[in-house]
Protein backbone atom coordinates (compact mmCIF):
# COMPACT_ATOMS: atom_id res chain seq x y z
CA UNK A 1 0.00 0.00 0.00
CA UNK A 2 1.32 3.55 -0.88
CA UNK A 3 2.07 6.19 1.55
CA UNK A 4 -0.27 9.35 1.64
CA UNK A 5 0.88 12.57 0.43
CA UNK A 6 2.52 14.53 3.50
CA UNK A 7 3.06 10.75 5.34
CA UNK A 8 6.57 10.83 6.47
CA UNK A 9 8.00 7.74 7.63
CA UNK A 10 10.77 7.65 11.01
CA UNK A 11 13.42 7.16 8.68
CA UNK A 12 13.95 10.66 5.93
CA UNK A 13 14.36 9.55 3.10
CA UNK A 14 16.34 11.42 0.28
CA UNK A 15 16.49 11.46 -3.19
CA UNK A 16 18.61 11.62 -6.05
CA UNK A 17 17.39 12.37 -9.43
CA UNK A 18 18.80 12.90 -12.65
CA UNK A 19 17.50 16.16 -14.23
CA UNK A 20 19.18 17.07 -17.59
CA UNK A 21 18.60 20.16 -19.04
CA UNK A 22 16.82 17.99 -22.72
CA UNK A 23 14.80 15.33 -20.91
CA UNK A 24 12.58 13.41 -22.86
CA UNK A 25 8.81 13.89 -22.59
CA UNK A 26 5.84 11.74 -22.39
CA UNK A 27 2.76 13.15 -23.51
CA UNK A 28 3.61 16.40 -23.27
CA UNK A 29 5.44 15.85 -19.80
CA UNK A 30 9.11 15.47 -18.94
CA UNK A 31 10.00 11.55 -17.85
CA UNK A 32 11.73 12.91 -14.89
CA UNK A 33 8.63 15.27 -13.83
CA UNK A 34 6.86 11.85 -13.93
CA UNK A 35 9.11 10.20 -11.33
CA UNK A 36 9.02 12.92 -9.45
CA UNK A 37 5.36 12.91 -8.99
CA UNK A 38 5.58 9.33 -8.17
CA UNK A 39 7.86 9.78 -5.27
CA UNK A 40 5.27 12.32 -3.29
CA UNK A 41 3.82 8.86 -1.96
CA UNK A 42 6.90 8.45 -0.39
CA UNK A 43 7.00 11.48 1.04
CA UNK A 44 11.31 12.40 0.88
CA UNK A 45 12.40 14.98 3.12
CA UNK A 46 14.37 16.12 -0.23
CA UNK A 47 14.93 15.53 -4.03
CA UNK A 48 18.18 16.43 -4.94
CA UNK A 49 18.36 17.32 -8.90
CA UNK A 50 21.76 16.42 -10.72
CA UNK A 51 22.36 19.00 -13.35
CA UNK A 52 20.69 22.26 -14.55
CA UNK A 53 17.03 20.56 -15.48
CA UNK A 54 15.38 22.34 -12.78
CA UNK A 55 13.62 24.52 -15.04
CA UNK A 56 11.70 21.61 -16.78
CA UNK A 57 9.43 21.18 -13.55
CA UNK A 58 8.26 25.00 -14.00
CA UNK A 59 4.30 24.41 -14.74
CA UNK A 60 4.51 22.10 -11.88
CA UNK A 61 6.38 23.34 -9.24
CA UNK A 62 2.96 24.20 -7.80
CA UNK A 63 1.87 20.80 -8.30
CA UNK A 64 5.17 19.50 -6.42
CA UNK A 65 4.91 22.24 -3.62
CA UNK A 66 5.31 19.09 -0.59
CA UNK A 67 8.65 18.45 -2.30
CA UNK A 68 11.34 19.98 -1.27
CA UNK A 69 13.55 20.59 -4.49
CA UNK A 70 17.28 21.45 -4.90
CA UNK A 71 20.02 21.38 -7.59
CA UNK A 72 23.34 20.42 -7.49
CA UNK A 73 24.85 21.72 -11.11
CA UNK A 74 27.62 20.47 -10.33
CA UNK A 75 26.55 16.93 -9.58
CA UNK A 76 27.99 16.98 -6.38
CA UNK A 77 25.75 16.52 -3.58
CA UNK A 78 25.44 19.58 -0.46
CA UNK A 79 27.30 19.06 2.85
CA UNK A 80 25.43 16.62 5.15
CA UNK A 81 23.27 15.34 2.21
CA UNK A 82 24.76 11.86 1.83
CA UNK A 83 25.20 11.14 6.21
CA UNK A 84 24.08 8.31 6.51
CA UNK A 85 21.51 9.52 8.89
CA UNK A 86 18.61 8.97 6.13
CA UNK A 87 17.58 5.74 3.58
CA UNK A 88 18.71 7.36 -0.04
CA UNK A 89 16.76 6.50 -3.44
CA UNK A 90 18.91 6.99 -6.75
CA UNK A 91 16.67 6.61 -9.98
CA UNK A 92 17.91 6.87 -13.51
CA UNK A 93 16.50 10.09 -16.24
CA UNK A 94 16.12 6.95 -18.72
CA UNK A 95 12.64 6.82 -17.74
CA UNK A 96 9.63 7.13 -15.29
CA UNK A 97 8.48 5.45 -12.53
CA UNK A 98 5.44 4.37 -11.07
CA UNK A 99 4.45 4.72 -7.46
CA UNK A 100 3.93 1.41 -7.19
CA UNK A 101 7.23 0.18 -8.24
CA UNK A 102 9.00 2.70 -5.86
CA UNK A 103 6.85 1.98 -3.02
CA UNK A 104 8.00 -1.77 -3.17
CA UNK A 105 11.35 -1.19 -3.72
CA UNK A 106 11.05 0.75 -0.76
CA UNK A 107 9.40 -2.67 0.97
CA UNK A 108 12.40 -4.73 -0.20
CA UNK A 109 15.47 -2.53 0.81
CA UNK A 110 13.92 -1.41 4.25
CA UNK A 111 12.86 -5.77 4.62
CA UNK A 112 16.24 -6.92 4.74
CA UNK A 113 18.18 -3.88 5.45
CA UNK A 114 20.23 -3.62 2.71
CA UNK A 115 20.40 -2.11 -0.63
CA UNK A 116 17.88 -3.66 -3.47
CA UNK A 117 18.81 -2.54 -6.87
CA UNK A 118 15.71 -2.43 -8.89
CA UNK A 119 16.20 -3.96 -12.71
CA UNK A 120 14.15 -3.38 -15.88
CA UNK A 121 14.93 -5.95 -18.36
CA UNK A 122 18.75 -5.73 -17.65
CA UNK A 123 19.28 -2.62 -16.77
CA UNK A 124 19.49 -0.64 -13.46
CA UNK A 125 16.72 1.97 -13.42
CA UNK A 126 16.92 2.69 -9.48
CA UNK A 127 18.31 1.64 -6.02
CA UNK A 128 17.32 1.93 -2.80
CA UNK A 129 19.91 2.25 0.41
CA UNK A 130 18.40 1.60 3.44
CA UNK A 131 19.92 4.43 6.51
CA UNK A 132 23.25 2.78 8.08
CA UNK A 133 24.74 0.68 4.75
CA UNK A 134 27.55 1.50 2.92
CA UNK A 135 26.47 3.95 0.07
CA UNK A 136 27.80 6.96 2.18
CA UNK A 137 30.83 6.40 0.49
CA UNK A 138 29.58 6.35 -3.36
CA UNK A 139 30.31 8.49 -5.33
CA UNK A 140 27.10 10.47 -6.89
CA UNK A 141 27.58 9.37 -10.11
CA UNK A 142 28.06 5.49 -8.68
CA UNK A 143 24.74 5.82 -7.36
CA UNK A 144 23.00 3.32 -10.06
CA UNK A 145 26.18 0.94 -9.88
CA UNK A 146 26.50 0.02 -6.39
CA UNK A 147 28.69 -2.29 -5.02
CA UNK A 148 26.60 -4.87 -4.07
CA UNK A 149 22.84 -4.84 -3.46
CA UNK A 150 19.75 -7.60 -3.81
CA UNK A 151 18.35 -7.55 -6.91
CA UNK A 152 14.41 -6.17 -7.18
CA UNK A 153 11.96 -7.23 -9.87
CA UNK A 154 8.19 -6.08 -10.38
CA UNK A 155 6.07 -6.29 -13.20
CA UNK A 156 7.19 -4.18 -16.82
CA UNK A 157 4.37 -1.78 -16.32
CA UNK A 158 5.91 -0.11 -12.96
CA UNK A 159 9.03 1.21 -14.67
CA UNK A 160 8.66 2.95 -18.45
CA UNK A 161 11.81 3.65 -20.70
CA UNK A 162 11.70 6.96 -22.17
CA UNK A 163 15.32 6.43 -23.97
CA UNK A 164 13.97 6.15 -27.67
CA UNK A 165 10.58 6.72 -29.61
CA UNK A 166 9.34 3.18 -29.51
CA UNK A 167 9.96 3.57 -26.39
CA UNK A 168 8.03 7.15 -25.59
CA UNK A 169 5.35 5.10 -27.76
CA UNK A 170 4.73 2.40 -25.41
CA UNK A 171 4.93 4.37 -22.59
CA UNK A 172 2.17 6.93 -24.18
CA UNK A 173 0.06 4.16 -24.75
CA UNK A 174 -0.35 2.81 -21.45
CA UNK A 175 -0.96 6.48 -20.16
CA UNK A 176 -3.78 6.83 -22.72
CA UNK A 177 -5.25 3.43 -21.93
CA UNK A 178 -6.14 4.49 -18.48
CA UNK A 179 -7.51 7.03 -19.58
CA UNK A 180 -11.20 5.75 -19.07
CA UNK A 181 -12.73 5.85 -15.38
CA UNK A 182 -14.45 2.85 -13.40
CA UNK A 183 -17.05 5.65 -12.98
CA UNK A 184 -17.95 6.41 -17.03
CA UNK A 185 -21.43 6.08 -17.52
CA UNK A 186 -22.39 3.61 -20.08
CA UNK A 187 -22.70 5.47 -22.93
CA UNK A 188 -19.39 7.51 -21.88
CA UNK A 189 -17.48 4.59 -22.51
CA UNK A 190 -18.19 5.09 -26.12
CA UNK A 191 -17.26 9.25 -25.83
CA UNK A 192 -13.93 8.25 -24.82
CA UNK A 193 -13.36 6.41 -28.75
CA UNK A 194 -13.69 10.26 -29.31
CA UNK A 195 -12.17 12.47 -26.66
CA UNK A 196 -9.20 10.44 -26.31
CA UNK A 197 -8.22 10.94 -29.93
CA UNK A 198 -8.98 15.12 -29.33
CA UNK A 199 -7.00 14.33 -26.08
CA UNK A 200 -4.08 13.52 -28.08
CA UNK A 201 -3.54 16.40 -29.88
CA UNK A 202 -4.47 18.44 -27.42
CA UNK A 203 -1.64 17.31 -24.98
CA UNK A 204 1.07 18.64 -27.76
CA UNK A 205 -0.10 22.40 -27.49
CA UNK A 206 -0.23 24.58 -24.21
CA UNK A 207 -3.78 24.33 -23.71
CA UNK A 208 -4.68 23.98 -19.93
CA UNK A 209 -7.56 21.51 -18.60
CA UNK A 210 -9.43 24.79 -17.20
CA UNK A 211 -9.49 26.17 -20.83
CA UNK A 212 -10.93 23.18 -22.36
CA UNK A 213 -13.15 23.30 -19.51
CA UNK A 214 -14.18 26.62 -20.13
CA UNK A 215 -14.78 26.06 -23.66
CA UNK A 216 -16.99 23.35 -22.99
CA UNK A 217 -18.84 26.05 -20.90
CA UNK A 218 -19.17 28.49 -23.71
CA UNK A 219 -20.35 26.11 -26.29
CA UNK A 220 -23.16 24.65 -23.64
CA UNK A 221 -24.41 27.91 -23.56
CA UNK A 222 -24.48 28.44 -27.07
CA UNK A 223 -26.30 25.06 -27.58
CA UNK A 224 -29.02 25.82 -25.05
CA UNK A 225 -29.49 28.85 -26.50
CA UNK A 226 -29.75 27.38 -30.25
CA UNK A 227 -32.69 24.91 -28.01
CA UNK A 228 -34.33 27.77 -26.83
CA UNK A 229 -35.03 29.76 -30.27
CA UNK A 230 -37.74 26.91 -30.94
CA UNK A 231 -36.61 26.83 -34.65
CA UNK A 232 -35.98 23.14 -35.98
CA UNK A 233 -32.58 23.62 -37.36
CA UNK A 234 -30.86 25.73 -34.87
CA UNK A 235 -32.56 23.05 -32.19
CA UNK A 236 -30.71 20.28 -33.68
CA UNK A 237 -27.61 22.13 -34.20
CA UNK A 238 -27.57 23.32 -31.02
CA UNK A 239 -28.21 19.66 -29.22
CA UNK A 240 -25.02 18.12 -31.61
CA UNK A 241 -22.94 21.40 -29.90
CA UNK A 242 -24.43 19.98 -26.29
CA UNK A 243 -23.34 16.53 -27.78
CA UNK A 244 -19.77 17.90 -28.74
CA UNK A 245 -19.70 19.94 -25.49
CA UNK A 246 -19.70 16.46 -23.22
CA UNK A 247 -17.30 15.32 -25.86
CA UNK A 248 -14.92 18.21 -24.27
CA UNK A 249 -15.63 17.35 -20.69
CA UNK A 250 -14.36 14.25 -20.84
CA UNK A 251 -10.99 15.83 -22.93
CA UNK A 252 -10.81 18.14 -19.77
CA UNK A 253 -9.56 15.50 -17.26
CA UNK A 254 -8.27 13.24 -19.35
CA UNK A 255 -5.38 16.20 -20.56
CA UNK A 256 -5.02 16.97 -16.44
CA UNK A 257 -4.41 13.21 -15.99
CA UNK A 258 -2.06 13.06 -19.10
CA UNK A 259 -0.25 16.64 -18.26
CA UNK A 260 -0.60 15.89 -14.60
CA UNK A 261 -2.57 19.09 -13.60
CA UNK A 262 -5.08 17.77 -11.51
CA UNK A 263 -6.47 19.84 -8.98
CA UNK A 264 -9.47 20.28 -6.49
CA UNK A 265 -10.29 23.72 -8.22
CA UNK A 266 -10.14 22.38 -11.72
CA UNK A 267 -12.77 19.79 -10.23
CA UNK A 268 -14.99 21.89 -8.67
CA UNK A 269 -14.62 24.30 -11.68
CA UNK A 270 -15.68 20.96 -13.87
CA UNK A 271 -18.91 20.45 -12.21
CA UNK A 272 -19.88 24.19 -11.54
CA UNK A 273 -19.74 24.20 -15.25
CA UNK A 274 -21.46 21.30 -16.09
CA UNK A 275 -24.24 22.47 -13.46
CA UNK A 276 -24.48 25.83 -15.52
CA UNK A 277 -24.83 24.12 -18.39
CA UNK A 278 -27.86 21.77 -17.48
CA UNK A 279 -29.69 24.71 -16.23
CA UNK A 280 -29.33 26.78 -19.09
CA UNK A 281 -30.40 23.51 -21.22
CA UNK A 282 -33.55 23.24 -19.29
CA UNK A 283 -34.38 26.79 -19.24
CA UNK A 284 -33.75 26.56 -23.57
CA UNK A 285 -35.82 23.62 -23.78
CA UNK A 286 -38.86 25.55 -21.86
CA UNK A 287 -38.33 28.71 -23.22
CA UNK A 288 -38.99 27.02 -26.08
CA UNK A 289 -42.03 25.10 -25.65
CA UNK A 290 -43.20 28.49 -24.37
CA UNK A 291 -42.17 29.86 -28.08
CA UNK A 292 -44.15 27.60 -29.60
CA UNK A 293 -47.06 27.99 -27.41
CA UNK A 294 -47.22 30.54 -25.16
CA UNK A 295 -50.18 28.92 -23.60
CA UNK A 296 -48.49 25.77 -22.51
CA UNK A 297 -48.10 25.93 -18.84
CA UNK A 298 -43.79 25.30 -18.58
CA UNK A 299 -43.01 26.71 -15.10
CA UNK A 300 -44.58 23.47 -13.50
CA UNK A 301 -42.58 21.48 -15.22
CA UNK A 302 -39.86 23.21 -15.17
CA UNK A 303 -39.80 24.05 -11.38
CA UNK A 304 -40.11 20.00 -10.54
CA UNK A 305 -37.00 19.22 -13.26
CA UNK A 306 -34.78 21.98 -11.06
CA UNK A 307 -35.71 20.48 -7.92
CA UNK A 308 -35.04 17.04 -9.08
CA UNK A 309 -31.96 18.12 -10.57
CA UNK A 310 -30.78 20.15 -7.34
CA UNK A 311 -31.67 16.88 -5.34
CA UNK A 312 -30.12 14.22 -7.31
CA UNK A 313 -26.98 16.82 -7.20
CA UNK A 314 -27.30 16.64 -3.27
CA UNK A 315 -27.97 12.84 -3.31
CA UNK A 316 -24.32 11.90 -5.58
CA UNK A 317 -22.11 14.32 -3.44
CA UNK A 318 -23.69 12.54 -0.16
CA UNK A 319 -23.52 9.10 -1.79
CA UNK A 320 -20.50 8.85 -3.69
CA UNK A 321 -18.71 12.33 -4.20
CA UNK A 322 -17.59 12.73 -0.64
CA UNK A 323 -16.49 9.35 -0.21
CA UNK A 324 -12.65 8.20 -1.45
CA UNK A 325 -13.03 6.76 -5.10
CA UNK A 326 -10.77 3.44 -3.43
CA UNK A 327 -13.13 2.86 -0.99
CA UNK A 328 -16.87 3.09 -2.27
CA UNK A 329 -18.31 0.24 -2.87
CA UNK A 330 -20.72 -1.42 -5.51
CA UNK A 331 -23.75 0.25 -5.06
CA UNK A 332 -21.86 4.16 -4.97
CA UNK A 333 -19.85 3.37 -8.74
CA UNK A 334 -23.02 2.54 -9.97
CA UNK A 335 -25.03 5.64 -8.28
CA UNK A 336 -21.80 7.68 -10.19
CA UNK A 337 -22.47 6.15 -13.62
CA UNK A 338 -26.15 6.99 -13.68
CA UNK A 339 -25.92 10.28 -12.81
CA UNK A 340 -23.36 11.01 -16.08
CA UNK A 341 -24.40 13.27 -18.73
CA UNK A 342 -25.67 10.39 -21.15
CA UNK A 343 -28.98 11.74 -21.25
CA UNK A 344 -27.61 14.44 -23.97
CA UNK A 345 -28.02 11.51 -26.60
CA UNK A 346 -31.44 11.64 -25.94
CA UNK A 347 -31.71 15.37 -26.19
CA UNK A 348 -29.85 14.75 -29.68
CA UNK A 349 -32.80 12.38 -30.85
CA UNK A 350 -35.73 14.37 -29.60
CA UNK A 351 -34.11 17.55 -31.41
CA UNK A 352 -33.91 15.61 -34.47
CA UNK A 353 -37.55 14.85 -34.23
CA UNK A 354 -38.53 17.75 -32.96
CA UNK A 355 -40.04 16.43 -29.49
CA UNK A 356 -37.51 18.47 -27.17
CA UNK A 357 -40.90 19.52 -25.08
CA UNK A 358 -41.01 15.45 -24.36
CA UNK A 359 -37.97 15.93 -22.13
CA UNK A 360 -38.91 18.66 -19.98
CA UNK A 361 -41.92 16.43 -17.97
CA UNK A 362 -40.04 13.12 -18.60
CA UNK A 363 -36.86 14.32 -16.70
CA UNK A 364 -39.37 16.02 -14.13
CA UNK A 365 -40.74 12.92 -12.99
CA UNK A 366 -37.74 10.84 -13.91
CA UNK A 367 -35.51 13.19 -12.09
CA UNK A 368 -37.04 12.24 -8.92
CA UNK A 369 -37.24 8.93 -9.40
CA UNK A 370 -33.83 8.31 -10.02
CA UNK A 371 -32.69 10.54 -6.75
CA UNK A 372 -34.99 8.09 -4.49
CA UNK A 373 -33.42 5.09 -6.32
CA UNK A 374 -30.05 6.34 -5.89
CA UNK A 375 -31.10 6.69 -1.25
CA UNK A 376 -32.78 2.97 -2.02
CA UNK A 377 -30.08 0.80 -3.94
CA UNK A 378 -27.36 2.75 -1.39
CA UNK A 379 -29.09 1.80 1.36
CA UNK A 380 -29.87 -1.71 0.03
CA UNK A 381 -26.34 -1.99 -0.17
CA UNK A 382 -25.42 -0.95 3.23
CA UNK A 383 -27.94 -3.17 4.66
CA UNK A 384 -26.20 -6.12 2.87
CA UNK A 385 -22.53 -5.06 4.08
Amino acid sequence: MLMHQGHKSATPLRVFLPAPQASLKVAGVPAIVRTAFALKYLAPETVLLWGDGLALFGPWRDKLGHLHLHSAHDGIPPAGFVDGGADLLAVSADGFAEARGLAELQAAARAKSRPARWVHHGQTVAVYYPSGSEWARCQPDKLLDPAEADEFRTTDHAWWPADSAEAIHRAKKALYDRLPQPNDGYIAQLDRRISIPISKLLVRTPVTPNQITASALVLGLLGSWLIATGVHSWQVAGALILWFCVILDGCDGEVARLKLLMSPGGGRFDIITDNIVHVALFLGIAAAMWRDDPSAKVLLPLAVLLTGFAACGFSVWWLVLRHPKDARHGAQVLVDKLSSRDFIYLIVVLAFLDKLGWFLWAAAIGSHVVNLAFWVVCRDQKAEG
